[in-house]
């Protein structure tokens, strides 16, 4: 079987709170304190380990996935995405596909490692489920 048939949305899109989650900053144009932000990134990375189906588990190291939640951070203020209006019920519809094959690039680019972006659609709603 392959890592398609266990895709958590087939149409790759996932709905998510607006905004997203400051990620350990306490307004606008205040600087993140480093300390919340790796406590933060910490429970993230574990919680995505969590969430990851059993045959993906070991495919990523703890680095790796630090590596996608700064990338994924970086992508959503980039990509625009944080200046869509959110839908009625406050949520942002976020192409999982495309933020996979984002960071699927970015790793080669980078010289972390070469991803199956499929994978890495894991990653991402990993990242939107701890949002939430």
């Amino acid at each position: 079987m392959n890592t398609k048939d266990f895709l958590p949305n087939s149409s790759h899109n996932s709905p998510i709170p607006s905004p997203l989650p400051n990620r350990g900053g306490d307004g606008v144009g205040a600087e993140p304190d480093p300390l919340l932000s790796a406590e933060d990134d910490l429970r993230t990375v574990e919680f995505i380990k969590a969430y990851l189906p059993q045959e993906l588990k070991e495919r990523f190291s703890d680095d790796d996935l630090f590596y996608f939640i700064d990338v994924l951070a970086d992508y959503f203020v980039d990509s625009g995405l944080l200046d869509q209006e959110p839908d009625a019920d406050g949520c942002i519809e976020v192409d999982t596909e495309a933020a996979a094959k984002h960071l699927a690039d970015a790793a080669r680019k980078d010289h972390i490692g070469d991803f199956d972006p499929e994978d890495l659609v894991w990653v991402v709603q990993g990242e939107l489920e701890y949002g939430e």
